[in-house]
């Protein structure tokens, strides 16, 4: 009974595998660039440095 369930998960796991590398998870468009607008209004941090942006103004 033993070898004959053996046997059987053998080729269960033989039918599940296709060769087929699994594609990995990408997000929907637009969903990493909100992910980043809200991480960079709550920062406090300076995006462009004091000088360079005083230059600039």
């Amino acid at each position: 009974a033993n070898q004959q369930r053996i046997g059987r998960q053998a080729t269960l796991a033989a039918k599940n595998t296709t060769g087929k590398v699994k594609k990995p998870c990408r997000y929907k468009p637009g969903t990493v660039a909100l992910r980043e607008i809200q991480r960079y209004q709550k920062s406090t941090e300076l995006l462009i440095q004091r000088l360079p942006f005083i230059r600039l103004v």
